[in-house]
């Protein structure tokens, strides 16, 4: 076990942002671990007790283990011990906070919790899983996001990857659900989809002046003359689907041929090999940083005085003297956790698969990615997908770079 206070500033500000990145995680911290022991049972039960004739569901006994056991006892917010009890003789583990548990952990938890009220928001719809790729974990890598983008007037996806552990895609994934929740605003081309670069025929130009492109005769013609009539701007896959043709790549090339004989020009904002994304962070975005990631980040710095500290936990001693107020924060924030928690939101295979196949009955075609977001969960591909098209239920089609899938 490894003690908080040992951390530098960073390695402490990761650590609790994992510690509070789920409101279960928080009550538990912050109101069912006191200062002496207390087994998973017990925990569940002082939960409960806040729960008590709200309908909100407690979580399984066993959540309060993994949390004591995985996350708050390695970075030692409380202390482990197997104890033997006399009833009914039988060893259990217990937990109880630690000074660095009480010092930091607490009022980071009554912060957490607050947070998630005073936004309406589960802090994990807004920080992230734990259990996230990378050598660090999403709810700091969220956190970073934010607060650069708070120092600067906007990013792109490769400057938040310099500042953090995650190549590009997994920038774009932080940034797609900050931009879901209204904390920044993001603009941004993946060459997977259409539209990535688009084109408008230039207004005065004829199609039959075009020098034809060697071994695209007849395409070159038809596209040409099909933008001229138009004053809309085209891409490639579109252009494809309108003429009936079968290979996106060449309309590609073709479109290429056609801006160097200056005949269409560009009209994307962002450009292949060049600026694919924007990021800018929101008012909304720079109130969490107000209210919660900062006073977190200043009263973990090693060197913080006594002052900052005390305004810190004063939110935590608020709630012990309104415990009305508590209760009432605390069946909330659960209520909001259960909205998004993918362990309460799980189903079976097979009740999954419906949906997949529901979804594409409606929508006829779909990537995967696409699927993923409109059923909000992470993996969609090797669970469901892969055993669909095997089993011939679902179909895959190439087109471009992207795959889609549709009913067989």
């Amino acid at each position: 076990m490894q003690r908080l206070s040992e951390l530098n500033h960073e390695s402490r500000f990761e650590a609790i942002l994992s510690s509070v990145n789920t409101e279960f995680k928080s009550v538990t911290l912050g109101y069912c671990l006191d200062e002496s022991w207390k087994s998973s049972t017990e925990m569940k039960n002082s939960y409960s007790s806040f729960l008590e004739g709200s309908g909100v569901k407690v979580p399984s006994h066993m959540n309060f283990s993994d949390y004591c056991h995985h996350t708050f006892h390695p970075i030692g917010l409380v202390i482990e011990e197997r104890m033997q009890r006399k009833e009914p003789f039988k060893y259990v583990t217990s937990w109880k906070l630690s000074e660095d548990g009480i010092s930091y952990g607490q009022p980071s938890a009554a912060l957490a919790i607050q947070t998630a009220n005073e936004f309406n928001t589960s802090l994990y719809k807004i920080l992230g899983p734990t259990n996230s790729p990378g050598d660090s974990r999403s709810p700091y890598n969220r956190a970073k996001i934010l607060m650069h983008l708070d120092n600067v007037k906007k990013a792109r996806k490769r400057d938040l990857s310099n500042i953090s552990t995650l190549d590009e895609s997994g920038i774009l994934e932080h940034c797609k659900n900050l931009s879901k929740i209204g904390f920044i605003e993001y603009e941004g081309q993946d060459t997977e989809e259409k539209g990535w670069s688009r084109y408008k025929w230039i207004e005065g130009k004829k199609a039959k002046d075009v020098t034809l492109l060697r071994g695209y005769h007849s395409v070159t013609l038809k596209v040409s003359e099909l933008m001229e009539k138009t004053s809309k701007d085209w891409d490639y896959n579109e252009i494809s689907e309108k003429l009936n043709y079968d290979n996106p790549s060449h309309i590609s090339q073709v479109l290429s041929h056609l801006k160097k004989l200056n005949f269409v020009k560009r009209v994307s904002k962002f450009k292949g090999g060049e600026k694919l994304s924007e990021a800018k962070i929101t008012e909304e975005g720079r109130r969490f940083i107000d209210i919660f990631l900062n006073p977190v980040f200043e009263a973990l710095n090693p060197n913080v005085d006594e002052v900052c500290l005390e305004e810190f936990r004063e939110v935590h001693n608020s709630y012990l003297n309104n415990l009305g107020l508590l209760r009432n924060h605390i069946v909330n924030a659960t209520e909001l956790y259960s909205l998004v928690s993918p362990r309460l939101k799980g189903m079976p295979r097979v009740e999954r698969e419906s949906q997949v196949i529901k979804l594409l009955r409606e929508e006829g075609r779909l990537r995967a990615k696409d699927i993923k977001e409109r059923l909000g969960v992470k993996c969609v591909w090797s669970r469901y997908i892969t055993p669909l098209v095997t089993r011939n239920i679902l179909q895959k089609e190439n087109k471009g770079k992207a795959v889609y899938y549709s009913l067989a």
